[in-house]
């Protein structure tokens, strides 16, 4: 076979085949077919016994190991097949560069002479069959119907080599004698080199019908080569890898200078590599590199991990002097020093108890390399060579900016609101420097009202800033095809783009709804994310809004809900005569999205997300609610009527209207039960999308109200039905079930009936969200919010209520009504808050409104807590009044009215209290709270006496009510119980962290 574009990529540059999981996985998930054909590539078996070929797993995909300058024969294993006959006569050899793999550059086959390319021969083949017809004989799609088109397969063309003995339909090829199966051979001369060769049926898969044949040697160092940077760091990437070996650096070097080190590796899979520098086999211990070599394998190609080129280098560090005893020559005399780097790879050792010995070799390979410690660097013979490079150093800390004509020594980032700004750079006195790397800074924000304003800040420290505009250093500027001019360059917003409203909006599937509905306007208003630019010498000052892009709400939430809310760069480049940096502000919108779902809730007690009110769609959970608010609105256009011209000042009739009121005004409170939900986005801060309200959604959350009343009625339309007798064909289940529940809400009710009890319906509140924060501690970080709140109160919950009997109370209270209620009642919170960078739980805004018994107010590292509570109320109220008339002169009688009352009430409760919860340092736990919360009330009390109808004494004209303080109250913690502690409780620190 030959490669039709036999085209190598130019160069691979650090960074650019990083694999997140660090390394190759030894837990296999090879990619298999789903179609009703199972094949796999296989060694011929005498090749095997002599070359010992075995198939290794490596992510994804099979690999054969084989050796260089080695003919191979290769072979399919048909496992499973719905017709073998016609699986065996249709089977293809397709085949490409590792390299190459996944793309449309398919290998050239000799002796195969192909007619027609792969999808013209399919076609053929399936003409006259069923899955040739695109239409049935009724007119309708065939479903077996397939068209096969270069697209489709890949671009694989004639590049294809058939295994059946048959050029088409009718027309068979000359079967050799030998001729095995899918028999292919292949062998290549150069280590890390190979082909995926797959046997396909139709089209090409990628998956376990093909393998990766890759030529493979001993774990080796193709190729170590070190040298001095002369050229800007863009440039050593862009010229690639240079291929020899180096055991001397030529050039002299000095402190400072940056060595580029240029890797070939083979084989080096599950390997560490590191750099080591000595000096008379003294180590620089503390100044050992490690190079990463998981951020150069491909987990999308692992075959390209045999062969591993590797660009990386080496600062030549100032403390090496310290370390190695290397002095300052004086004046302009040599100091010179001999380093030796050591490139070591070492072995992962394999581990298991049937893992084979693990026999693979470290690996070493030494470069020596000469630094000359001088006293005074001249800038017409040092400093020019040192062009910028982006957060990069280009001379030895000692040799300070300070020193050159720009002179500034500090940038900085900062922001209202945030008392320590970021420090990208800052030089001292001394020589020590701070130089932040970080590749980007995250903001949240809006489009209007919530814009940033962020400011970069330069400065000379302690001395002073001449400015950029007076430069007139340009020696390596003048190399700098980009900026040739200096002056005026130092803050740098040519990258900086314009957000296209037209190309972001026009050209994609959204502008085509746009053009549908004949709109054209973006509800937000177009506005620019970077905007309000202020230049100074020193400062640059500017704002950053995110661009919302929608031209109906509608469209936001299919827009602004999915992957298509991303986030938007701004790269400003920062820029003297040695330092370069292009800080990275990334900025995410603001948009908080929230669902809520409330369950017979006051609407005092609803739970709203991050505790902001928004409005809802509210309706009756059930079939009685409807027929209560029908009554109730009976009443409300009657009730007028009957007391004004039916019942007047007959007080007889008053009295049976009121009661009858009264059983009107209990029925609807007990069987009225609402239900309110709610869906919203809030941008800019305060803008509020009210899904709730706005069609198509609002008609789908009343539906889901809907479906709860047809739940309703569905439910005692069945227990009617099915307790009459009638059952329906299929339905005797049904009807035990219906049975027992029967049964068992007769129970219920005698027991109720029997203890004076009365259930009561849950109440549930319960909103979940998502949103991205701004960190409030640490300015240029940016975080995932998501929040869960529920709260069920009562989850659970019974009462009863007795009254006491007169002759059964103490002589004092013979006069008092005395009530006792009961209540026993569950409730049940859930509250949490997950911050994404932080990784931590904590609680939401609307804990501080979940207090349980004694106190028990949620706290940060809880999450779940469950209630159990008994409450016990007390109600005393007596009444006593007299008259009497007296005589003192015989023409004028005096007539006295005397009036008492007094009401007591004592409220108390005990229960328990069960927390589950997260420590930071010791994991998960269980903490159970005993509390009583104590005696508390309120008291009345009022005598009147009036003589001859005008009030002579009162002794609460007000009709105050006077609290009892609470007294006796109280909690008990049972003491927390960690759950990683129950398991292991001799060795805590196995299982988490200490303090």
């Amino acid at each position: 076979m030959s490669d039709e574009t036999n085209e190598k990529d130019p160069k691979k540059n650090r960074g650019d085949r990083q694999k997140e999981n660090g390394g190759t996985s030894n837990t296999s998930t090879i990619k298999r077919s789903k179609g009703s054909y199972q094949k796999e590539i296989v060694v011929d078996e005498k090749d095997n016994q002599n070359l010992n070929i075995k198939r290794r797993e490596r992510g994804e995909y099979y690999f054969f190991e084989i050796p260089v300058n080695k003919e191979v024969h290769f072979h399919l294993k048909v496992i499973k097949a719905s017709n073998m006959k016609a699986t065996q006569e249709n089977v293809y050899w397709v085949a490409q560069t590792n390299k190459n793999f996944k793309s449309q550059k398919w290998l050239s086959w000799t002796g195969a002479n192909n007619k027609y390319d792969l999808h013209e021969l399919l076609m053929n083949l399936n003409e006259g069959t069923i899955y040739g017809k695109k239409l049935l004989e009724d007119g309708s799609l065939n479903p077996k119907y397939v068209e096969y088109t270069e697209k489709n397969t890949n671009g694989v063309k004639k590049n294809y080599l058939p295994t059946n003995p048959y050029k088409s339909k009718s027309e068979k090829r000359e079967l050799n004698d030998g001729v095995y199966f899918g028999n292919v051979t292949y062998h290549t001369d150069t280590l890390g080199e190979g082909i995926w060769l797959e046997g396909i049926n139709y089209l090409p898969e990628f998956e376990s019908q093909g393998a990766f044949i890759i030529a493979v040697g001993e774990p080796q160092i193709l190729s170590f080569y070190v040298a001095k940077r002369v050229r800007k760091e863009s440039d050593v990437d862009a010229i690639g890898i240079i291929d020899c070996d180096t055991e001397h650096v030529e050039k002299e070097l000095i402190y400072g200078d940056i060595l580029d080190l240029h890797l070939r590796l083979h084989n080096i899979i599950n390997y560490t590599a590191s750099i080591e520098v000595f000096c008379d086999d003294e180590p620089m211990d503390e100044y050992n590199k490690v190079i990463p070599l998981s951020q150069y394998q491909d987990i999308e190609n692992p075959s390209t991990d045999y062969n591993l080129d590797i660009i990386d280098e080496l600062l030549v560090d100032i403390r090496w002097a310290n370390k190695s005893d290397h002095d300052e020559a004086d004046d302009f005399e040599d100091s010179l020093q001999e380093y030796k780097m050591v490139l070591t790879l070492t072995p992962i050792k394999r581990k298991g108890k049937h893992t084979e010995e693990d026999t693979r070799p470290t690996i070493t390979r030494e470069v020596t390399f000469t630094v000359n410690y001088k006293g005074d660097f001249s800038l017409e013979e040092q400093e020019h060579q040192y062009v910028e490079q982006v957060v990069k150093v280009k001379q030895p800390p000692l040799v300070t900016q300070s020193y050159e004509t720009c002179r500034y020594t500090e940038l900085t980032i900062s922001m209202a609101g945030y008392e320590n700004p970021i420090i990208l750079l800052q030089e001292q006195d001394n020589g020590s420097l701070i130089d932040n790397k970080t590749p980007y800074y995250e903001f949240v924000a809006g489009n209007n009202e919530n814009k940033k304003e962020i400011i970069i800040d330069i400065s000379s420290g302690n001395g002073s800033f001449t400015g950029v505009d007076s430069c007139e250093n340009e020696i390596s500027h003048k190399e700098n095809k980009d900026h040739p001019e200096y002056p005026n360059n130092v803050f740098n917003t040519s990258s900086v783009q314009l957000y296209d409203y037209d190309k972001n909006y026009e050209d994609n599937i959204w502008g085509k709804f746009k053009e549908f509905l004949n709109t054209k306007n973006n509800i937000f208003g177009n506005v620019q994310p970077y905007s309000d630019e202020e230049r100074a010498a020193d400062q640059l000052k500017f704002t950053v809004a995110y661009p919302y892009n929608s031209y109906s709400e509608g469209t936001f939430l299919a827009r602004y809900l999915t992957l298509q809310l991303s986030s938007f760069p701004i790269d400003i480049s920062v820029q003297s005569c040695r330092y370069v940096r292009t800080p990275k502000f990334v900025i995410h919108p603001d948009v908080v999205w929230a669902m809520h779902f409330n369950y017979g809730v006051d609407e005092e007690d609803i739970l709203y997300y991050n505790d902001t009110k928004v409005p809802l769609v509210t309706g009756y959970a059930d079939y009685m609610s409807y027929l209560a608010a029908g009554l109730e609105w009976v009443n409300n256009k009657v009730k007028p009527f009957v007391e004004q011209y039916m019942i007047g000042d007959n007080e007889e009739r008053k009295k049976g209207w009121d009661k009858v009121q009264e059983i009107i005004d209990e029925f609807v409170k007990e069987s009225i039960t609402k239900v309110a939900l709610g869906f919203h986005a809030r941008i800019d801060k305060e803008r509020l999308i009210n899904y709730s309200e706005m069609q198509p959604y609002k008609a789908v959350l009343n539906y889901y109200i809907f479906q709860m009343v047809l739940f309703s009625i569905a439910i005692d339309v069945l227990l009617i039905y099915l307790t009459r007798g009638k059952v329906a064909p299929g339905m005797q289940k049904a009807a035990r079930v219906a049975g027992k529940f029967k049964k068992l809400k007769k129970r219920a009710e005698k027991f109720g009936e029997d203890y004076n009890l009365t259930f009561h319906m849950p109440k549930v509140s319960c909103n979940f969200g998502f949103h991205r924060e701004q960190s409030t501690e640490k300015l240029g970080e940016v975080t995932r919010i998501i929040q869960y709140t529920l709260r069920a109160d009562p989850l659970i919950a019974i009462s009863s209520e007795y009254e006491f009997a007169p002759e059964r109370l103490p002589k004092e209270l013979k006069k008092f009504k005395v009530t006792a209620l009961a209540e026993g009642i569950i409730s049940f919170d859930i509250n949490i808050q997950y911050d994404v960078l932080e990784g931590t739980f904590t609680l939401n805004n609307t804990a501080v409104h979940q207090e349980g018994g004694g106190g028990n107010v949620l706290k940060d590292g809880d999450i779940i807590q469950l209630e159990g509570k008994i409450a016990l109320t007390l109600e005393g109220e007596a009444k006593v009044e007299g008259k009497w008339q007296k005589r003192v002169f015989k023409l004028f009688p005096i007539k006295v009215h005397t009036k008492a009352e007094g009401k007591v009430n004592l409220h108390s409760a005990a229960g328990i209290t069960r927390r589950f919860g997260i420590d930071a340092n010791k994991g998960p736990f269980l903490e159970d709270t005993l509390f009583f919360d104590g005696i508390t009330g309120e008291y009345f009390q009022k005598v009147t006496v009036a003589i001859n109808s005008r009030k002579r004494v009162d002794t609460n004209p007000t009709n105050k009510t006077t609290s009892i303080p609470k007294f006796g109250y109280g909690t008990a913690s049972l003491g927390r119980m960690y759950i990683f502690e129950i398991f292991n409780p001799h060795k805590p620190e196995k299982y988490y962290k200490q303090k």
